[in-house]
């Protein structure tokens, strides 16, 4: 015993060590376990989550440290390379070899902290270079408390005094992944020059950034995947595991270590391509998540940019490539957000009859003319809003078809940012304000919330910005002139005047609600299920319209692009 320096560290002493560590342990190593008292005061709180391996140089002891479910993984420690393993190394080391087992724990920990119990001597009189290179490392990485009666209750008593070292130890991130990047910085061709609409509110530099980032990960898998194929190899080498001994599983067949040789490139190889894969996933994925323009597409439209994502992130990480995409998508905003402004205005025309009101359109298909439709200044109203009594909010899926309205109609006043007050917001801070029946207002619409019909109705406060969604969709949709042609004054009147003779027109087309709204589908250009119904519903509507025209007296067909023939057959219908 005296050989080998043995001192149970003491209750008390044990518990001022772990006190010492900052934070909470992962993996711990005691080096000089004993029988495992050091351990003590925490091993009921940390063996259940925390994985404690032990070192013991007096093999007797094993048996008592493995019954309390310590790992035990050696027997020297000086002799033990893995220490890089562990998170906190707790250690009362024999008061001799005090310097040395210290030194050792702290030359091969990768990142983490120490608590060891010296002789206060080993501090106090650093007559050897080992003794004054620790003494330098504690001052700079480390604390130092003396106690003079550590060991007076102990099991085994001693009044040396003793010194409890804290340390700790943290990897040099810089060293690590800096010169990685700086190395790769400077390989970047200085004639390399893209730039990007500044619509998209790239920040500076950030493209070239991501590129340097994603190229450092891909060297560091390559090496990796290397590295990896190297470990199997020589693991395989090495034979069965006392899982397999005791299953009595064989290697595969054919696997001679001449095959194995061979098989690891393409081993390396593809854990590499799966790798790559993935990091140019997140790569593709932050850019795409960077580019302001998406924040502000309305859900349909980012589905639609996401949707092509899997073709996206086929495309090699590269600057040219990034810059190519947002260019793309720069190019592709004018198509972008008119897919916007239909899908909102489909919104108020798909789900109410009453939200629109038709005009005679510009466009015929040779049959009859096709009508256009409008949508109402005053209000319009949205379905399938409905809650339940303990809900505090609509759903994700209804906040986010509101904000497609916020959006849009912030497009149609010229700006790129949302609103500061849009209906997501009128829904998320005044909730129980709609429920109580109250109109709230908000920067482009008031609104009301019918909660047990799961309605809300929308009211415009800008006749100016309806207008200009009607007229975008309405030419979009060949309903209204292209801008390099013009109607005639009829036409015109008609269109302005749709919602004044909207009652006209329901009383002339004679049919239901629903049967008019059969039909908008087809107005649409979507493929119906009954496309000939719809053809005839459209021939009635175009019939009904007519027969308002010719009460009012207006002419629309005249000076478009039909002949004289084709006027007077929609004048008599």
């Amino acid at each position: 015993m005296d050989d080998l320096q043995f001192y149970p560290t003491p209750p008390a002493l044990a518990k001022r060590a772990w006190d010492m560590f900052q934070k909470e342990p992962e993996r711990v190593l005691e080096p000089s376990a004993g029988n495992g008292d050091l351990l003590q005061p925490v091993v009921r709180n940390l063996r259940r989550r925390v994985k404690i391996d032990v070192i013991e140089i007096d093999p007797t002891k094993h048996p008592l440290l493995q019954s309390k479910d310590f790992n035990v993984v050696g027997f020297d420690f000086l002799a033990f390379q893995a220490v890089g393993l562990y998170s906190h190394i707790i250690m009362n080391p024999p008061f001799a070899q005090g310097a040395q087992h210290l030194l050792h724990a702290w030359q091969h920990l990768h990142d983490g902290e120490i608590v060891c119990i010296l002789n206060a001597e080993t501090l106090r009189n650093p007559f050897s270079r080992e003794r004054q290179w620790l003494a330098g490392l504690i001052a700079k990485h480390g604390r130092v408390e003396y106690i003079s009666d550590a060991f007076s209750q102990a099991d085994r008593k001693t009044g040396v005094e003793i010194a409890l070292v804290h340390m700790i130890k943290r990897s040099d991130a810089d060293a690590l992944v800096g010169d990685l990047i700086s190395d790769l910085r400077q390989e970047k061709d200085p004639s390399f020059d893209f730039t990007v609409d500044n619509q998209l509110a790239i920040p500076q530099g950030f493209v070239e950034d991501v590129v340097l980032r994603f190229n450092a990960a891909a060297i560091a898998a390559k090496d990796l995947a290397k590295a990896m194929a190297v470990s199997a190899y020589y693991r395989r080498l090495l034979g069965k595991t006392m899982y397999m001994v005791d299953a009595d599983r064989e290697p595969d067949p054919g696997s001679s270590s001449k095959s194995e040789k061979e098989q690891a490139p393409q081993c390396a190889r593809r854990d590499f391509a799966k790798a790559y894969d993935d990091l140019k996933d997140a790569a593709w994925t932050s850019i795409l998540r960077s580019s302001d323009v998406l924040s502000r597409l309305s859900s349909s439209a980012r589905e639609k940019v996401q949707s092509e994502f899997e073709q996206i992130k086929k495309l090699e990480f590269t600057e040219v490539n990034i810059y190519g995409f947002l260019n793309g998508i720069c190019q592709a905003q004018g198509e972008i957000q008119m897919g916007m402004l239909l899908d909102v205005f489909d919104e108020i025309s798909r789900y109410h009859e009453d939200n629109t009101v038709f005009y005679m359109g510009w466009k015929s298909n040779g049959r009859h003319r096709t009508a256009g439709m409008k949508v109402k200044a005053r209000r319009f109203i949205l379905p399938g809003f409905g809650t339940e009594a303990w809900q505090r909010n609509l759903g994700f899926v209804c906040l986010s078809r509101l904000g497609d309205f916020d959006r849009v109609f912030a497009m149609l006043d010229g700006k790129h940012e949302s609103t500061t007050r849009g209906l997501k917001d009128i829904f998320t801070d005044s909730f129980n304000n709609l429920v109580d029946g109250e109109r709230v207002s908000g920067d482009y619409f008031e609104v009301r919330y019918y909660r047990k019909r799961g309605t809300v109705h929308i009211f415009p406060k800008s006749q100016e910005l309806v207008d200009r969604l009607n007229l975008w969709v309405g030419r979009q949709r060949q309903w209204l002139p292209p801008q390099d042609k013009d109607a005639n004054a009829d036409f015109h009147a008609q269109y302005q005047q749709a919602e004044s003779f909207d009652s006209e027109f329901r009383s002339a087309f004679g049919g239901s609600s629903w049967t008019l709204s059969c039909a908008l589908p087809f107005l649409r250009g979507v493929e119906a299920i009954d496309r000939g119904q719809n053809e005839i519903t459209a021939e009635k509507i175009d019939k009904a319209l007519n027969a308002v025209m010719k009460a009012h007296g207006w002419n629309p067909c005249a000076a478009l692009s039909y002949s004289e023939s084709e006027q007077m057959l929609f004048l008599a219908a």
